[in-house]
This record gives structure tokens, sequence and C-alpha cells, in this order.
């Protein structure tokens, strides 16, 4: 996959009393040796295409940015409907119990609307009826009269289950009071029911929770709930940035600790988190802002988060932050690399009224001391 966070397939194993998860990955573009050497370490198979990953996975659990989560899932499509992938799972089908359809997770942070497209992507009838109707009428016709042989109809593609969910929460951790007990991630899941292939002993190992029989009620819980944490990571990029550019950022951490500590912790902690995802956080900043308007009937949802989009955008695209690893490992440094970022792009978009002199309302930097 684009990243190496792309589809994987699960399947759950036993050792002893301890339940432990094999995976499966692809990777059709190169890949950097830090990749290659997380994948060897977490014991997961590197595949060479997706045909390879149709025969081999049961389970394919998407997780790419959310610009990447329509392409990821034609390509899964594509592969089911290929000669090599349906030969593959056939041949594997005849040695092993492997289930006849293949289960397709969607764990993006992505839109009611972009749901719906990768369910009709990923259904039988839409993938064998993609051409338009006057090519498959001339090719039916040119088959009738043709003075050839028949060709033998083309094989059954292999069918896909899908299945709408969402991680919600931060990658597993030991919990530091109680050394062999971890806080888990919830992986959230919504469809009229879930598949057997997702037994009771995987559900328990990916911490699943069903959350709504209607499909597309996991992306939308995600929503729901990024829109408080990443929203709020945003609030704060611009407040703190404010506050630093007017000479009042000591002002406003001291007021914050005495009248609102929880916020000032949130930020604390929020604000380092930034550099290495704000590139996957603007796409995901426009799918809340769409679930916002299209499902709960508030346009201004959309609006707002359009703009925190953008904010994410000038993070990853006009700063250090996005181009660097080494930058943005406290408060600090981020409100300084995005500080500077503003004045870099203010720069490059210019600063300059319509008589060629400064304007005053871009580039002021005020002290009210």
């Amino acid at each position: 996959m684009p990243r190496a966070e792309g589809p994987g397939g699960l399947r759950a194993r036993k050792k002893g009393e301890v339940w432990g998860v094999e995976g499966l990955m692809c990777h059709l573009e190169p890949v950097s040796p830090s990749t290659i050497s997380r994948i060897k370490s977490a014991k997961i198979t590197l595949l060479e295409n997706d045909s390879e990953l149709v025969c081999q996975a049961d389970i394919i659990l998407s997780i790419v940015p959310p610009r990447d989560a329509i392409a990821t899932a034609r390509r899964i499509a594509d592969a089911c409907h290929s000669s090599a992938g349906i030969t593959a799972r056939n041949a594997r089908r005849g040695t092993t119990s492997a289930p006849l359809d293949l289960t397709f997770v969607d764990l993006n942070a992505i839109s009611l609307n972009r749901v719906t497209l990768i369910s009709n992507l990923l259904s039988s009838k839409v993938a064998e009826e993609g051409r338009p109707e006057p090519l498959r009428r001339q090719t039916s016709l040119l088959s009738r009269f043709s003075s050839s042989p028949p060709k033998d109809p083309p094989p059954e593609p292999i069918p896909i289950t899908f299945i709408d969910g969402a991680i919600i929460g931060p990658p597993p951790r030991r919990k530091p009071e109680h050394n062999k007990e971890w806080t888990l991630p919830s992986l959230v899941l919504s469809g009229p029911s879930l598949p057997t292939s997702l037994s009771p002993d995987l559900r328990q190992i990916l911490h699943v929770t069903h959350v709504s029989p209607q499909l597309g009620g996991a992306s939308t819980l995600k929503s729901c709930f990024a829109s408080l944490t990443k929203g709020l990571t945003a609030l704060s990029i611009l407040s703190f940035t404010t506050a630093q550019s007017a000479s009042l950022l000591p002002h406003l951490t001291s007021h914050l600790e005495k009248y609102s500590p929880g916020t000032l912790s949130l930020v604390k902690n929020a604000l380092p988190a930034v550099p290495a995802k704000a590139h996957r956080w603007v796409d995901e900043m426009r799918q809340i802002g769409e679930n916002f308007a299209e499902v709960g009937g508030l346009q201004e949802g959309r609006d707002a988060f359009d703009g925190f989009a953008g904010l994410y955008a000038l993070v990853a695209e006009e700063t250090e932050l996005g181009r660097e690893g080494k930058r943005g490992k406290n408060v600090e440094d981020v409100l300084a690399t995005v500080e500077a970022g503003v004045k870099r792009r203010r720069r490059k978009y210019g600063a300059v009224g319509e008589e060629g002199e400064e304007d005053l309302s871009l580039t002021w930097r005020g002290s009210w001391t």
C-alpha cells in the first residue's frame, strides 16, 4: 500500500493461552529502509502485488490517509476481478478452508458519502457493470456476429463483504501502574451485521465495538470524536500562535493554568503531536466538515473544518514542522515554526497594498508594552 500502514490481512492464531495476530501487507511502490525495518520487526509479510493480497488475506484492513481511501478500495476491487487474483484464491481455497468472501474493513477517517462510494465500488454488481452501457452493447454485438469460437465466460470475481469502521484512540500502550495491562484503541464498526470472518476471538484482539446497524455509523462517530480532539488542537494552534505574535503567550498560559488547567494540559500534550500528523489531518478535517453538513445538517461545521484543513495544510506545507522530523518536539518550538511559516506565507503571496505600500493588516506584529 502507499504507506506502511496500508491494508493488511489479519489472521488470529493461538499460542497456548495467548492470542497473537499474523499480518499481511502489500506494497507496490518503493518503500524506505525504515518502513521495511518496521515491517520486519512486526513480523509482517511483504507481498509483491494486490493479487497476492486478495489471494492470501481473508480480512483486509484499510488504514491509509483519508485522501487515499477510495483509491485503495478501487485497487482491491480491481484485484478481486483480475484473473491472477481469482485464480490464486480459488487454488488456495481448494487446499484450505478459506472463506469464499473477502472481508474489507475501511478504517479511515472519511465521510458518509465516501463510505457509500466505497461500498458501491466494492459490490460485484458495480464492478461488473463498470464499463459504459454502449461499450458493453457493442462488445455483445461483436461477439454475436463474430465467426471465431465463443470465448469462455470470465471467472466469477472474488466476492467482497464491506464493513465501515474507524479507529478511535492512540496506539496500544502499557498502563504505567499495571505493567501487564494495556490501554487499547477502540476499533468501531458499523453495518447490518458483522461477518463470521470476524470471529469472537479476533474481535477481542482488535478491541471491536459494533456501534450501529447503519453503514457509515462508525465513520460518523469517528468524525464526532476527532472534531473534539484534533479540532481542539487546531484551535490551540490559532490561539497560542496569535497570543505569541502579540507577546501575550505567558499571560494566556497563566490564565489557563488558573481558570482552565485541564485545557492547558490538553494543549501541551496535543501540540507536539502535530508535526508528524498534520499532512494526514488535512483531508480528515474536510471529511469531518462534510459529515457535519450532510449528516448533522450543519453547514457551519463544513465551513469551520475547511478552515482547520487549511491550517493543517499550512503546518504541513509552509513550515519546517512538515519538512523536518527534528522540529516541533515541544510547544515552544511548534509555535515558533508556525509563526515563521505564517511570515513565509505572507512573503510568498505578498503583503503589499494597491499603492505598493506595506499592508499593515497582514504584517503588523504588535506589542502591548
